[in-house]
């Protein structure tokens, strides 16, 4: 029983150790977005550089801008000053607080 779990551990490390299979999300990622109309007018995913990638290497080029999770924290600012609180970090701390309050009280069962 234990071997198998191993073995599965280890297939799955070895999937998301293998760069290779991580530059072909990339490209899916990038072709998803694209037929949505996203990409590359509000979001830009890095080409990957084939040329040079192995199992062991994900080449990529850069992009200069804003990172997505930058992009985030600045949102979720921006959200917590329109309804009131002082930053990102208080509006977390509060919706974490009511999550937490709401399934203590058996919300969400059902």
């Amino acid at each position: 029983e234990n071997i198998e779990v191993a073995k599965a551990l280890r297939k799955r490390h070895e999937n998301e150790l293998d760069f290779t299979k991580e530059a072909q999300n990339l490209r899916e990622c990038t072709r998803d977005m694209q037929r949505y109309g996203v990409e590359p007018s509000l979001v830009r995913i890095p080409r990957v550089v084939d040329e040079i990638c192995t199992p062991n290497v994900l080449a990529m080029e850069y992009l200069e801008g804003t990172s997505l999770s930058d992009a985030i924290d600045g949102e979720q600012h921006r959200m917590a000053k329109a309804l009131g609180r002082k930053d990102g970090e208080e509006l977390k701390r509060e919706l974490g607080k009511r999550m937490r309050e709401h399934f203590e009280n058996g919300g969400g069962a059902g």
